[in-house]
């Protein structure tokens, strides 16, 4: 057997430099070869005595408490190997995403997390490029403090895309109201667009510049104003995601529009989250002061919605553009 061929080599090298840490590392590897768990757990913690920077048996100790079902000590094994090693962290953060579909796992990781390790943003970035995780990777979100102090508001922006493009709204939804304060963000969703303040696209405004086009949250988010340039392009210009339950609805609109817009140059829509139907549309032409009411009906099939607004294209030599000042959405059946 290997192990018993290589054990005596590991031994002789121990005895000759009796600070020998790789041979005595070697050592703790062959008794977990062997299954002896104990042993092995004994010789890596001396190891761990003799150099603090070791940071391979850190992730043997790892592999060894993870395999056991000691996952609170799994994590904490891996906290210091990625603390000691850059090396170390290229091979664990992915493996610590693996794993993330596990729940005692996601609790064992939050811990290591909330202490605010040096190796969070690689833990983010592994975990933020798996496609597959971005549920768990949501939920293990809602797990750490709501604000910025651990996680940056750029990463919970992209956990929440990540969700969304993914179709898991709910765990979307939780990251939403984690971080924007339950009563603030209860608040946003039963009235779905309204123009409170806060910055956390797509359940706020998410805008798009375009080269010839402009959207922009105003007066503390209280309204949105949108400007379409000559020659400008038709296209995005914000969005916001709703979730309507099945029923009959009334989109009602006020706006102040500069100029004399024309017809088909701005619009606001309601679309299906999922399949990009047009539930309802509103054609935002004409000048001054203007309101709008729609009516559009819900189905079971879509339970996520965009509002859009959007842009034609401008071939008149104007600006054009305008404030939308009220925006609501009512279930009236």
């Amino acid at each position: 057997m290997l192990v018993d061929q290589i054990e005596p080599y590991s031994r002789r090298s121990f005895q000759a430099q009796g600070l020998n840490v790789p041979a005595l590392r070697q050592m703790g590897l062959l008794a977990a070869l062997r299954n002896d768990l104990d042993r092995a757990e004994e010789i890596f913690a001396t190891v761990r005595r003799m150099s603090k920077r070791d940071f391979l048996t850190s992730m043997y100790q790892h592999e060894l408490a993870y395999a056991s079902g000691n996952l609170p000590q799994a994590a904490s094994y891996l906290d210091d190997a990625a603390r000691t090693s850059r090396l170390a962290r290229e091979t664990l953060m992915p493996r610590a995403v693996a794993f993330l579909e596990d729940p005692d796992w996601r609790g064992a990781i939050a811990q290591e997390l909330s202490q605010g390790p040096d190796w969070d943003d690689a833990f983010w970035q592994a975990a933020l490029a798996r496609q597959e995780m971005s549920a768990p990777t949501a939920e293990l979100r809602t797990m750490l403090p709501g604000d910025a102090g651990l996680v940056s508001e750029n990463v919970t922006r992209l956990v929440m895309h990540n969700a969304i493009r993914d179709g898991h709204v709910d765990e979307a939804v939780a990251v939403f109201r984690h971080v924007a304060g339950t009563e603030a963000a209860n608040r946003q969703m039963r009235s779905n667009i309204s123009f409170a303040k806060g910055d956390w696209p797509p359940f706020h405004w998410e805008t798009f510049l375009g080269s010839d086009t402009l959207a922009t949250p105003v007066d503390n988010g209280r309204a949105l104003e949108f400007s379409i340039l000559p020659s400008a392009q038709a296209g995005l210009l914000a969005r916001r995601l709703i979730r309507l339950r099945p029923g009959v609805y009334t989109v009602d609109l006020q706006a102040e529009l500069s100029a004399r817009v024309p017809e088909n140059m701005a619009s606001l829509a309601v679309t299906c989250g999922y399949d990009n139907r047009v539930l309802a549309r509103v054609d935002l032409a004409g000048s001054g002061s203007k309101t709008w009411r729609e009516s559009f009906s819900v189905t079971e099939d879509c339970p996520m919605h965009w509002l859009r607004v959007e842009s034609g294209s401008n071939p008149t030599q104007r600006n054009l553009g305008g404030r939308i000042d009220r925006l609501e959405v009512h279930q009236v059946g």
